[in-house]
């Protein structure tokens, strides 16, 4: 399944690498972020709150369920706080340009994994967890309304959880008007 931290549209202007252990995106529709995964928020703050041109600027980092770390970086507001459960669908903030920032990124979010707090080496290619090409230039997802709904959908045994790649197939769909009861 996608699971993007921005509605809709969004384009990447910088690639994960072991030189660049996130992905850099822009968010198209709206600059609202959202969490990419359910989980604790373990931090939210500035990297340094001595010098806010440094690193991540201020930022969020997330617990998942899986023990993973999510960070969310350079963002210009948070809207959680530290110890808060959140779930896919709880807003991180807003991107934005604060940290180290260069070239022509702009406003833009950070957005990394790590299996430990604070450890560069233990990344893991966050293109492959949001279920998207790693490579730069525009892409489209289901908007985060869709994407909560989706889960919901699976978890209460509405649909079976096969990825509909943003969009539900025609038995998808008559599946969950039939266990809804919708139709007669």
């Amino acid at each position: 399944m996608i699971i993007l931290p921005f509605e809709k549209e969004m384009i990447i202007t910088q690639k994960y690498s072991t030189q660049h252990t996130g992905m850099d995106i822009q968010g198209q529709t709206n600059k609202n972020v959202y969490a990419i995964a359910a989980g604790v928020v373990d931090y939210a703050g500035w990297e340094n709150p001595n010098n806010q041109k440094q690193g991540f600027g201020l930022y969020v980092r997330v617990k998942s369920e899986d023990g993973s770390y999510y960070y969310y970086g350079h963002l210009n507001q948070i809207f959680v706080k530290m110890a808060e459960v959140i779930t896919l669908d709880t807003q991180i903030g807003v991107e934005g340009n604060t940290g180290y920032v260069t070239g022509i990124t702009g406003l833009h979010l950070h957005m990394e994994a790590r299996k430990k707090v604070g450890d560069p080496a233990t990344s893991l290619d966050i293109s492959k967890i949001m279920g998207i090409p790693n490579q730069m230039g525009k892409i489209v997802g289901p908007s985060a309304y869709a994407r909560v709904n989706w889960q919901r959908l699976v978890s209460n045994n509405i649909l079976d959880g096969t990825d509909p790649d943003g969009n539900l197939t025609r038995e998808q769909f008559a599946a969950v008007v039939d266990r809804l009861g919708l139709v007669k």
